[in-house]
């Protein structure tokens, strides 16, 4: 598929993963990808390692809750952000936003 923007609303529970990392793989020029959590973003940290090791051309991750009126707590955003920090990048461009 040659989708540039695409908008995932799972939890990516264990049985969702795989078949979204397929889809990823399907989908290689995506430069946007929204991710909407009904949790907060720890559990989904080795998806999205993945997602900015393989992510070619990928210019920005969003994350956004699932559920209005869902907040995290700011230690919770520096504790995921340290660990993306971390990863290595296929995009040297990509940022990660937190929505919400």
């Amino acid at each position: 598929m040659k989708c540039k923007f695409l908008n995932l609303s799972t939890r990516l529970d264990a049985l969702e993963r795989p078949g979204l990392a397929i889809l990823l793989q399907s989908c290689p020029q995506v430069e946007t990808l929204i991710i909407s959590s009904e949790s907060t973003f720890e559990p989904i940290i080795p998806f999205l390692e993945a997602v900015l090791k393989n992510g070619i051309v990928l210019e920005k991750i969003i994350l956004t809750p699932f559920k209005d009126g869902i907040s995290i707590h700011p230690m919770q955003h520096a504790g995921v952000i340290q660990k993306l920090l971390s990863f290595p990048r296929s995009s040297e461009a990509a940022v990660i936003v937190f929505s919400g």
